[in-house]
């Protein structure tokens, strides 16, 4: 059996120090060794709304809630955090909690990779932490040490030389013997900043690896750092909780949690639904459409993208889809603008397909916006007071030009498999809806920048295009871009400036910018007609990595099918009866030249044939549960 904890972290308030406009808090999750995150919120009061699942097993571990707080661009400390036994929670029923904070350390820091290799040679384990990028620390040009921990019977602890920090990158490549006589546990490794006093170096980051990562053959990988949630092995003198009132509180957190069980069958029980899904896509697709309720979309529509990847079968998945949801939609204007399994799938299949594309499009610009000082705001009612509106513009123009033209000349770096959904969704659209070319085109913007390149340009950290959570200016910078290019993509949009405002001197450069934006818009059309019409409709799209097994995704289907049963027996009727059947014996049917009776009686007579039905009776999926 299978455990779901879903976690939603909301708001934190009453946060303990000085926060301001500036500043930006974030939350890292942890159960069971699983990581995720939060996207940075500014303000001393942060509403996140963040939802996580973990699959976990019988074995019920803590949940651990850290939060950060971001000051001076990509320098992050850990100072609060919450530990939840799970096995205090209730299970079935979604609780919402607040929880108070405990203190952590204002000097522990999370950022950066360490690489590690880790081997067995008879009985002795060679632990070597070779070198580490992205090591941020306030101060440049630091020294760094590792302790690498064994956690068997006599708790081995063992410390590498110093190096030094040059340009966050540092290289240790020191060998460390552990014996295997006392048993061999996890191993953690810490990253500790030197410090001439004794007692006072800072702890930079942690990593922990199970002793079955290095069992079988040689580990050699890079681990991101994490928090340590070990308070008893951070030390850091400059902090005395001794200074702070008995009762000082270090601010709450509200978590709402919900348990879900899974039961998980080896795979042979699942062979019937599995015949269904291969054989009798269109009609499952229906179903699951009609009965996922808004919660439960985002699991159906990953459970099924992972079925059809591992049978080869995601773009027949992907046209059943369209299908069911154009023809459902009476106005082409209201295309896709709901959320619906359809756009739930499509989000998870772009993302999946296109993660290199995305790279090769934005991880330049990405890359120079995250180096950027300024928010690139030319709305005179929202600008900072320190920036210059005239260079804002420039500026935006010039990152916003710099994405285009990537963008523009991407055509043959952009997967087949997505041009095919493009394509698919452009055609079926203007079959259902003849003459309605600008609902068309709006229809591919809104999949293609809305769904996909705008997410990626808005919150890139939350899709792992970049490493860093962007502080509150670039981030201001990055939407502002992102904006631009949706303006330009969609046909639709207006000029922002309307009425007297045009003539006023204070939004002079958001009617240049308007400009800009209407003498983008043909290079913009051809680029969406050229991406969305490939040479090859009928290419075969195979993963490139399929899931090793899809029991689980199945047991999700299976599960969602029994939870909607009396929904489903509403959309799946029987076939009526057609008016033949329903001729009394002896009665004449107009369209038979003969006289029907009772079965028994007249059987040396010709039976009676029923006429040509006009209408076929509907479609009727054979579905156990």
């Amino acid at each position: 059996m299978l455990f779901t904890l879903n976690v939603m972290v909301n708001e934190i308030k009453d946060l303990y120090g000085k926060s301001d406009k500036n500043s930006e808090t974030y939350c890292i999750v942890n159960v069971s060794n699983q990581w995720d995150q939060t996207i940075g919120v500014t303000g001393s009061k942060p509403i996140f709304d963040a939802n996580f699942d973990f699959d976990l097993s019988e074995d019920f571990p803590v949940l651990t809630l850290f939060v950060f707080t971001s000051k001076n661009g990509r320098k992050y400390n850990a100072t609060r955090k919450l530990f939840v036994p799970l096995l205090s929670l209730p299970e079935g029923n979604k609780v919402a909690n607040w929880f108070p904070l405990d203190y952590m350390y204002p000097k522990t820091y999370a950022s950066g990779e360490i690489n590690i290799l880790a081997k067995w040679e008879a009985e002795t384990l060679i632990v070597i932490v070779k070198s580490g990028r992205n090591i941020s620390f306030p101060k440049t040009n630091f020294k760094c040490y590792t302790v690498v921990e064994v956690d068997n019977q006599e708790h081995v602890k063992k410390k590498t030389k110093v190096a030094t920090v040059k340009q966050e990158k540092v290289r240790w490549s020191e060998r460390l013997l552990f014996s295997k006589k006392n048993g061999i546990g996890p191993l953690m490794v810490t990253v500790w900043k030197e410090s001439k006093r004794e007692g006072a170096s800072v702890l930079l980051g942690t990593v922990n690896i199970h002793p079955s990562k290095f069992e079988s053959s040689p580990l050699d990988e890079w681990f991101n750092l994490a928090p340590s949630w070990d308070n008893l092995r951070i030390q850091d003198e400059n902090f005395n909780l001794e200074k702070l009132p008995a009762d000082q509180s270090f601010g709450t957190a509200k978590i709402t949690t919900e348990w879900k069980k899974l039961l998980v069958f080896p795979i042979h029980y699942y062979e019937f639904l599995e015949e269904c899904l291969n054989f009798n896509l269109s009609e499952m697709v229906s179903i699951l459409r009609y009965t996922t309720v808004k919660r439960d979309r985002a699991v159906v529509a990953k459970s099924l993208m992972n079925i059809c990847d591992y049978n080869s079968s995601t773009l027949q998945l992907l046209k059943s889809l369209l299908s069911e949801e154009i023809e459902a939609t009476g106005k082409a204007e209201t295309l896709f603008r709901l959320d619906s399994l359809t756009t739930k799938t499509i989000d998870v299949f772009m993302k999946r397909v296109g993660f290199v594309y995305l790279k090769f499009v934005l991880g330049t610009a990405l890359d120079k916006m995250l180096a950027f000082t300024s928010s690139c705001e030319i709305d005179p009612t929202k600008i900072p007071k320190k920036e210059d509106i005239k260079q804002n513009y420039k500026d935006l123009i010039a990152f916003t030009t710099m994405v285009l033209e990537r963008i523009y000349s991407s055509i043959s770096e952009c997967p087949m498999p997505i041009r095919l959904c493009l394509w698919e969704l452009k055609d079926r659209v203007s079959k259902k809806f003849p003459g309605k070319e600008l609902a068309r085109d709006i229809c591919v913007v809104g999949v293609f920048f809305l769904r996909f390149m705008g997410p990626a340009l808005m919150v890139p950290k939350s899709l792992k295009l970049i490493d860093v959570h962007p502080d509150p200016t670039v981030k201001a910078l990055m939407n502002n871009v992102a904006k631009v290019v949706q303006r330009i993509a969609n046909p639709n949009s207006s000029a922002v400036v309307k009425g007297t405002q045009v003539d006023q001197p204070e939004y002079y450069y958001m009617v240049e910018m308007d400009k800009f934006v209407e003498s983008e818009r043909g290079n913009m059309k051809k680029f969406i007609d050229t991406l969305s019409t490939p040479e090859k409709k009928d290419t075969f799209y195979e993963p490139k990595v399929k899931p090793d097994s899809i029991q689980k995704d199945l047991a999700e289907i299976e599960a969602h099918l029994e939870a909607t049963y009396n929904d489903i027996k509403e959309i799946v009727k029987p076939p009526s009866k057609p008016d033949w059947l329903s001729i009394t014996p002896g009665e004449k049917d107009p369209d038979i030249n003969i006289v029907t009776t009772p079965r028994g009686k007249g059987r040396n007579e010709p039976e009676a044939t029923p006429p040509k039905s006009t209408t076929p009776p509907p479609k009727t999926p054979d579905i156990r549960f």
